[in-house]
């Protein structure tokens, strides 16, 4: 499995970790990296509209952080 890159370091996350919470209903994945941790939830409402057979992939992450690093510099 291939992690998330971290766009504040550009490269993998340092790890990922991933459970099921049923009060959200859905997955929620967390990842760590420089200090930081970045969660996102994929509910199982967006899952039932993904096309079968369509992989989940994981992008970039910590991309708000390094856009209010950018915003400050303006």
């Amino acid at each position: 499995m291939e992690f998330p890159v971290c766009a504040v370091c550009n490269k993998p996350v340092d790890r990922i970790e991933w459970f099921d919470d049923h009060s959200a209903r859905g997955r929620v994945f967390r990842v760590f990296c420089h200090g930081k941790v970045e969660e996102q939830v994929l509910t199982d409402r967006m899952a039932l509209h993904m096309v079968r057979g369509t992989e989940i992939a994981f992008g970039n992450a910590f991309t708000a952080h390094v856009k209010a690093i950018e915003d400050k510099g303006r």
